[in-house]
């Protein structure tokens, strides 16, 4: 018995069956999910002026897109009216965010006895299935690699001067700075 999931010793690397797989899926969980965050965060960090701000914005979205976006998918997946809309549209669109990719995949993996009776019958999952890994860690390859390119896009686009010039137009120019004011050091 492991010790945060007690007597069920079948998932996250409890001994099962499927222990190689489980450990695999949740080792590359956490690593696809650095590799996407760091694009994810950079990409972002265009949006902001100070640093400051945007570490503290990152952490407000992880913690909502991570903690209650996977709350909120665990409910519309469990109850019948609203599973096949999750299942089908919702699940993707959630996942495009790299905290709740790792949060779905973590608790598909502590939960697939739960999804294996509720969309199954039974008949359990396999830790890979894209109903339990497979969508967050595609989903997560995916964005590793398209957030990480288009931070570099607008990095680049940004340092064109033409680029910059129109960007400049839409802030109003500060007022000129008296010269005799400056420290000298």
């Amino acid at each position: 018995a492991g010790p945060v999931f007690g007597d069920d010793t079948t998932q996250l690397g409890g001994g099962g069956s499927e222990y190689s797989a489980e450990m695999g899926c949740f080792f590359g969980l956490f690593f696809l999910f650095g590799t996407s965050m760091t694009g994810f965060c950079y990409l972002f960090s265009f949006l902001f002026k100070t640093p400051a701000t945007a570490q503290i914005v990152m952490i407000f979205v992880c913690f909502i897109s991570g903690l209650v976006l996977s709350i909120v998918g665990m409910v519309l997946r469990i109850l019948p009216d609203t599973r096949d809309l999750f299942n089908d549209y919702l699940r993707y669109i959630f996942c495009l965010l790299p905290p709740y990719a790792l949060g779905d995949g973590l608790h598909g993996m502590t939960l697939i006895d739960l999804w294996s009776s509720i969309e199954r019958g039974g008949d359990t999952y396999p830790v890979r299935h894209e109903k339990i890994t497979g969508i967050p860690m595609t989903a997560m390859i995916w964005e590793s690699f398209v957030y990480l390119f288009l931070a570099i896009m607008i990095e680049y686009v940004g340092n064109i001067p033409k680029v910059q010039q129109y960007f400049d137009s839409f802030y109003s120019n500060l007022p000129p700075v008296d010269q005799s004011l400056k420290d000298e050091d």
